[in-house]
């Protein structure tokens, strides 16, 4: 063997002995840790406006329908000029009505309550659980919309009809129904509108409570109890007093949405029916 044979063998075998692995510091691991924690953090803020972005661009879209009343009204008069006032109101009702059921089959009607942001079309589905995660213009969001019990009547000849609404961080949606866990708040925003097709109907709540999400018991539509006992039982739930007159009411609307003071816990308000108007 000579010397150069015997320098490429020295050669190979220095290749083959294992280098010494590089020790990562505790505080390398600790600061990758944190990097990623990071990411993870700022992924999912990003998606949460994102989504926030996205549900006030559709719910923009629909309230934006409410300034074309105004368009179909003018519109109405100048080619009816021999209409009054009555009609007029009632053709642009029924148009802009009309108008809301062609963005969804399952729109019944517009839900206000003055001084807050609950002002939103609802919707009748097939089941309770498709709106949860399905705004009003079928587009998959986690905001939702605004929904009857699939057990009500869209023409609200149920004795008691309950609307469900997620409760976001700014407000939005149900947000504020969580508020009526205060008097105070309750004596500003007693009043609820609700606008069908054929008629404009006011409530007033008289009653605001918290439960666990297990043992709402609702009793939709409850046409099989008497309306005395149903509101002395939800009137006996009450946080608080509201000294509602309850004679010759004989409809309740409740409102459900999430509260954060209970564990799986909702907050749920009741009102009863004080007028029905019905839309020239």
């Amino acid at each position: 063997m000579n010397n150069e044979e015997i320098i490429t063998e020295q050669e190979n075998e220095s290749k083959l002995v294992a280098k010494p692995k590089k020790k990562i510091s505790l505080n390398t691991i600790i600061r990758s840790i944190g990097i990623l924690l990071i990411v993870i953090a700022a992924g999912l803020y990003g998606y949460e406006y994102y989504l926030t972005f996205v549900n006030q661009q559709d719910l923009n879209e629909v309230i934006e329908l409410m300034d074309v009343r105004d368009e179909i009204r003018d519109r109405l008069i100048e080619d009816n000029p021999d209409l009054d006032f009555e009609e007029i109101e009632r053709l642009s009702l029924a148009q802009l009505h009309q108008q809301f059921t062609a963005i969804n089959s399952d729109y019944v009607g517009w839900i206000v309550i003055n001084g807050t942001k609950v002002n939103y079309p609802f919707v009748l589905g097939n089941d309770n659980s498709y709106y949860l995660t399905h705004n009003f213009q079928n587009r998959s969001l986690k905001h939702g919309a605004i929904f009857m019990d699939y057990r009500n009547q869209a023409d609200f000849s149920d004795r008691h009809i309950v609307l469900y609404g997620h409760a976001m961080r700014d407000q939005s949606m149900f947000g504020s129904i969580d508020l009526y866990k205060n008097r105070s708040y309750y004596n500003n925003h007693s009043q609820i509108e609700i606008r069908l097709k054929n008629e404009t109907r006011i409530y007033k709540i008289f009653s605001a409570y918290q439960v666990d999400a297990t043992i709402t018991r609702l009793n939709v539509p409850a046409n099989n109890r008497s309306m005395s006992s149903l509101i002395e039982l939800f009137e006996a739930r009450s946080i608080y007093d509201t000294n509602t007159d309850f004679s010759n009411k004989d409809h309740i609307l409740t409102l459900v949405s999430c509260t954060d003071d209970v564990d799986n816990g909702r907050i749920i308000v009741h009102a009863v029916l004080q007028s029905v108007n019905t839309n020239p």
